[in-house]
């Protein structure tokens, strides 16, 4: 990882992408990218609070064919804090605790690209996305069409709803 200077803002910012085909292969393995990279930002919130607090940060999180690593600020510790998370990154095993809430929110942004916690009208919303408003259904169509590798709502929902049943079940 090679360190630069953000032009707009004169910030180091460390840049890296974890880029793998397979991750957006299946519409299961795009789900499970995505829920990878919220569950470990969600693991280290409380880590990261006191550097958010001097400016530094950290961030991972899913891009189609990529996962994408981050780390920006003008500190001397950024690389401490890149390379404490990346180590952590490196360890982590998934908090069977946190499973479930992690995808809930992650099913709401996938659709709304909002946070909510109205997990019971989530699944009306998605099964009632054909009757949403025009300019919704135009923009994610359009991209849908645009973009190589894709996978509709409906896909991304039916492997959340067995990652869920998984999860339950097991």
């Amino acid at each position: 990882m090679s360190s630069f200077t953000r032009e707009s803002y004169d910030l180091p910012l460390t840049p890296a992408d974890i880029i793998r085909p397979l991750l957006n292969a299946t519409p299961r393995n795009a789900v499970l990218a995505r829920l990878f990279c919220d569950l470990f930002r969600d693991s280290i919130t409380e880590d990261t609070y006191d550097a958010d607090l001097a400016e530094l940060s950290f961030n991972l999180w899913y891009a189609g064919e990529s996962i994408s690593v981050g780390a920006a600020g003008f500190s001397d510790k950024l690389a401490v804090l890149t390379e404490t998370m990346l180590k952590r990154l490196m360890k982590y095993e998934v908090d069977e605790g946190r499973f479930t809430g992690v995808v809930e929110e992650v099913c709401i942004y996938i659709f709304f690209r909002k946070h909510s916690s109205q997990s019971l009208q989530l699944k009306l919303n998605w099964k009632n996305f054909p009757l949403s408003d025009p300019y919704r259904q135009a923009a994610f169509w359009s991209s849908y069409v645009t973009t190589q590798i894709s996978w509709t709502k409906e896909e991304q929902l039916q492997e959340l709803e067995c990652e869920l049943w998984l999860h339950h079940s097991g």
